[in-house]
């Protein structure tokens, strides 16, 4: 053994050396073609966050990202609560950062915003994935949603290891690769004005600070009355498969779950996806106390949103996220306790 030692330990240094040097070579490179979300990516705001600090935790897409407020929230409440509500994401892309973000926080409210499960625009499908898939550190679950997500073997294999995507088609690069759409979009100016200490300040919200008109005919929405819709929904399946496990994981954490909607009038959502949705869930929950149902879809006149509270038709703009977060603010203080 001695003899093979003396003669072979230079190579079996060498091999050592080479291994270790390719292996932070390519984790290096790996990470230059890592997706680079900014605003969008909220895994490394969200783990600076001191270890289980958080009792209230906000997931959803952009309704939520943009509609609620933790810093006006705790000031009634008493909680210290964070929005990880992310652009875009629905319930198959929010589960995997769901079960990240519940590594290092025990939230005794999770907050499931109910537009994640509204089925994302084809074109859209593949750059959700990519946000959600890419930003996550490297483990068995970045792997585990890679192969549930992508689309096909390729996609898979390319959403672990990012390097594959590019080599021999620099020139290919586009939008999707790096950032979200909007990001690169002259058409959205405000995506440009969240740097990461407005993130960081607000606890993940991202206000609407430019207020662009839409349509005038969208006044009509706020003269009708939508609380006395009964149609109920006939949900995604894949979408509702991963939004009743994320409440299911909820409860096996020993939180309780509100489920809330909140009024978007993009394709007049509101009356025709929002509400039945809402509708579907109350039904489907009516027998669990732990979970309870908030539909703000059929409170507008009750929370004095108007038109005026929009940034555009989907989204609420500051003083709409005002009359919002005031009333969750209260709606969490007279429902909810916390050690």
């Amino acid at each position: 053994m001695k003899e093979f030692v003396k003669k072979y330990w230079k190579n079996v240094v060498a091999c050592i050396a080479f291994v270790t040097i390719f292996f932070l070579l390519f984790s290096h490179v790996q990470n230059i073609f890592e997706l680079k979300e900014g605003c969008y990516g909220k895994y490394d705001d969200y783990n600076n966050m001191e270890k289980n600090s958080i009792n209230v935790m906000f997931y959803g897409n952009s309704r939520t990202n943009r509609g609620l407020n933790p810093v006006i929230i705790d000031e009634i409440s008493g909680t210290t609560s964070y929005n990880y509500g992310i652009q875009g994401l629905r319930a198959s892309n929010m589960y995997f950062r769901f079960i990240d973000t519940l590594t290092t926080q025990n939230p005794q409210l999770i907050v499931l915003e109910t537009s994640m499960y509204i089925p994302a625009k084809e074109h859209l499908m593949e750059s959700h994935i990519q946000r959600t898939v890419q930003s996550l550190p490297f483990s068995l679950l970045k792997i585990k949603a890679a192969l549930e997500m992508g689309f096909d073997d390729k996609m898979k294999a390319e959403l672990i290891m990012p390097l594959l995507r590019f080599h021999g088609r620099f020139r290919e690069i586009d939008s999707v690769d790096f950032a979200y759409m909007m990001d690169l979009n002259p058409d959205f100016p405000y995506e440009g004005q969240y740097p990461d200490e407005v993130m960081a300040e607000s606890r993940g919200y991202m206000p609407y600070s430019v207020n662009r008109e839409w349509e005038d005919n969208g006044k009509k929405y706020f003269t009708k009355d939508y609380s006395k819709i009964t149609d109920i929904a006939e949900p995604d399946e894949t979408q509702d498969k991963y939004f009743k496990e994320m409440v299911r994981i909820a409860e096996e954490h020993g939180a309780k779950v509100l489920l809330l909607s909140i009024p978007s009038f993009v394709s007049n959502e509101t009356p025709k996806e929002t509400i039945p949705l809402m509708n579907y869930l109350r039904d489907f929950y009516k027998d669990n106390p732990n979970v309870q149902c908030l539909d703000i879809c059929t409170m507008i006149k009750e929370l004095g949103l108007g038109f005026s509270d929009y940034q555009n038709s989907g989204h609420l703009n500051l003083s709409g996220c005002r009359k919002l977060s005031e009333y969750i603010g209260n709606y969490i203080k007279e429902n909810y306790s916390f050690k």
